[in-house]
């Protein structure tokens, strides 16, 4: 991350009307891509661009966030950046998740790295949206911006005069993005960073009003679950579907990249239908391998002549020192989720959609288009979650196609 990304060289400022909402207030924040230092490209027509900051008619305030959402409250987390910087009323903060598409820049959610990539980025996209506000209302009122102070979503001239946010989007963005807008001093509290407020989605994941990759269902939809080999490396040489086929609602078996699929009308008859395959995997001569024989081989492999972390040549001082040794055994964990692992594939039109929890949105469609697709261009998602990996959304779309 370039944490020096100046807002007024490599961001600008987008008005939009909404039908029914408003007007939107957008800055793209080309510090939270890979490429911080090139200037997020124009999408097409139709597309929001960069991160969002939406001012809405009601006085709610969007905040689009491309991280992925997995139980760590990083929605949260940079809303309340944008919401410091513009220092406004927490309440009326909403998220929603940012499209899959070029203009975010890269789209993986790991190594704690959310909150050290956006922190800058976010509080000087609020900031920049909040003195762009604050002229506004100044030369409304004919007053001096320094006269002008921000309090919860408003501007506040001396006299007592207040104006919301909402009021003032128009007029804000016809003016200039800031090159280096004002930051909430670090030597003070902040209002919103550090303070104990409700999350924002917690309503809608108590309730269950979030939708859900797992929840959505499409006109005329089949699903399908995967048998995979009992070992790394199998390939079915023989499928027995007889019994299968005699569950209500069976509609085919498929022999696929990583295993066996089941398709049926509904979930339940695919589960039902797999339970009833009879399948000859190939041998891979691995069958016997189990955790005793992995750690036998890894001792085995440690014995042998390792990585030189130093020159050679180097003079080290070794007088007063003593060699220490150890040895750590560390069991295979899966980095799974909680969660059951789902993908939808919908192929329409010369376009594929894909919905599927990831954590590597932009890795997942790469690789769905390498694989299967050939046109990046047109393949859309809207993936969210936990998943690195992308064997549901290759076997998903493997199936389609």
């Amino acid at each position: 991350m370039n944490t020096g990304v100046d807002p007024g060289r490599r961001a600008f400022l987008r008005l939009t009307a909404t039908a029914g909402t408003g007007l939107a207030l957008g800055i793209p924040l080309a510090g939270c891509s890979r490429d911080s230092d090139k200037a997020l490209p124009m999408p097409p027509e139709g597309v929001p661009v960069g991160q969002w900051l939406e001012v809405l008619d009601d006085g709610r305030i969007l905040v689009f966030v491309a991280e992925a959402e997995m139980g760590q409250e990083i929605e949260s987390g940079l809303a309340r950046l944008v919401a410091e910087g513009l220092d406004a009323d927490w309440s009326r903060i909403t998220v929603r998740q940012a499209p899959v598409h070029p203009a975010w820049g890269e789209r993986v959610t790991a190594g704690s790295s959310s909150i050290r990539k956006g922190w800058l980025p976010m509080l000087r996209a609020g900031a920049a949206a909040r003195q762009m506000l604050i002229r506004a209302a100044a030369m409304r009122w004919q007053l001096p911006v320094e006269q002008l102070e921000t309090q919860a979503g408003q501007v506040h001239a001396p006299d007592g005069r207040r104006l919301d946010y909402a009021a003032l989007a128009r007029e804000a963005s016809r003016l200039p993005v800031p090159a280096q807008p004002p930051l909430p001093p670090y030597d003070r509290d902040y209002r919103i960073v550090g303070h104990r407020l409700p999350p924002i989605a917690d309503r809608e994941r108590v309730t269950g009003a979030r939708t859900h990759a797992g929840d959505l269902d499409l006109p005329g939809m089949l699903h399908a679950t995967v048998l995979h080999p009992p070992v790394a490396g199998a390939r079915p040489r023989a499928i027995d579907d007889r019994a299968a086929r005699r569950v209500p609602g069976f509609h085919s078996v498929f022999a696929i990249e990583e295993g066996v699929a089941v398709v049926a009308g509904h979930t339940w008859a695919a589960f039902r239908a797999a339970e009833r395959l009879h399948i000859e995997w190939s041998d891979t001569g691995t069958a016997d391998m189990d955790e005793d024989a992995i750690f036998r081989a890894l001792e085995q492999a440690s014995r042998r002549e390792g990585v030189v972390f130093v020159d050679p040549g180097t003079e080290l001082e070794t007088d007063g020192l003593r060699q220490v040794s150890a040895r750590f055994l560390l069991p295979f964990q899966a980095h799974a989720p909680l969660e059951t692992a789902c993908c939808t594939v919908s192929i329409a039109n010369g376009r594929c959609r894909i919905w599927a929890p990831t954590q590597a949105a932009t890795d997942a469609r790469e690789v769905a288009a390498r694989h299967f697709l050939g046109r990046f261009d047109r393949l859309l998602g809207k993936l969210r979650g936990r998943l690195e990996e992308h064997f549901d959304p290759l076997q998903a779309i493997e199936l389609e196609v």
